[in-house]
């Protein structure tokens, strides 16, 4: 399917279900997001892009992550950042996102994803 429109909320559902990871490989995406530690070491320039998804109201609102593998210096955790880059299939058979920029901006007037 299109998934130019696609956020973090649903880029973490793929990445989290995908049965054929492949099938995405090479999709461009640009995402904004906040930082927070993820799985990949951080030295190798590995975190997680994470927004809070509402699905009805605010008191709803739940973390969903993705992972990325970043050129250069990890941002600190709670920067918020855009990053452009392709989705990727690790050897592993897990997605990622391959950031060829990660750009610190301020937090958005809406934080949220809906």
């Amino acid at each position: 399917g299109d998934t130019a429109s696609f956020g973090v909320g649903e880029w973490a559902t793929v990445f989290a279900t995908a049965t054929n990871p492949d099938a995405f490989d090479g999709d461009a995406v640009t995402l904004t997001g906040f930082v927070t530690p993820g799985d990949a070491p951080q030295q190798s320039g590995g975190f997680d892009l994470t927004r809070l998804v509402i699905t009805h109201c605010v008191i709803d609102a739940q973390p969903a992550s993705i992972s990325v593998a970043a050129p250069g210096p990890v941002p600190e955790t709670g920067q918020w950042v855009t990053i452009t880059g392709t989705v990727s299939s690790t050897a592993e058979g897990l997605l990622e996102l391959d950031a060829t920029s990660v750009e610190a901006i301020d937090e958005p007037e809406d934080p949220y994803e809906y």
